[in-house]
């Protein structure tokens, strides 16, 4: 995200039930930070940012942030794009079913994910990778970042390392 002396924030939430569909978290730059959670739901707060040199020109760019939601039976995702992404970033936040599988694939930002159980593949350009609590097995595809994974226990006939 380029710098401009003025940021104006919104924050949009979200719900719904995965339903044993893996979540999809796809497009953008920005912070992601889940946790898994005894319950039916995904409960998602997007915090949508935009700068510019002005307040008019900071809130045309978090204007032009879309969020849009989609679901097959085979995954539900929510799709994150912007008209002038240089000064645009979504910080995501929430909850989700403890046994959800999720899939991010974001630009840059840190990706913090505690006790969710379900399969994760965490793919992006930039930033750090922490998963806490995993239970299944953990993609991580990355440019240029740290990864530490912590499992509750190791994944049955899973590799652990790097390829």
């Amino acid at each position: 995200m380029r710098l401009g002396s003025v940021e104006v924030v919104d924050t949009v939430a979200r719900t719904v039930a995965p339903n044993d569909r893996p979540l999809v978290l796809k497009g953008m730059r920005g912070t992601v930070r889940l946790r898994g959670a005894d319950q039916s739901t995904a409960e998602l707060s997007f915090v949508r940012r935009g700068r510019g040199e002005g307040r008019d020109d900071s809130q045309e760019v978090l204007d032009g942030i879309s969020i849009t939601e989609s679901g097959t039976e085979s995954e539900y995702t929510y799709t994150l794009e912007a008209g002038q992404e240089d000064y645009a970033a979504v910080d995501v936040r929430g909850q989700v079913p403890r046994q959800t599988a999720l899939r991010i694939d974001r630009l840059s930002g840190s990706v913090h994910i505690e006790g969710v159980e379900g399969a994760l593949t965490i793919e992006h350009d930039h930033g750090d990778v922490e998963v806490q609590g995993a239970a299944a097995s953990v993609e991580t595809i990355l440019k240029n970042g740290d990864v530490q994974v912590g499992f509750r226990t190791l994944p049955v006939r899973r590799c652990v390392g790097p390829d």
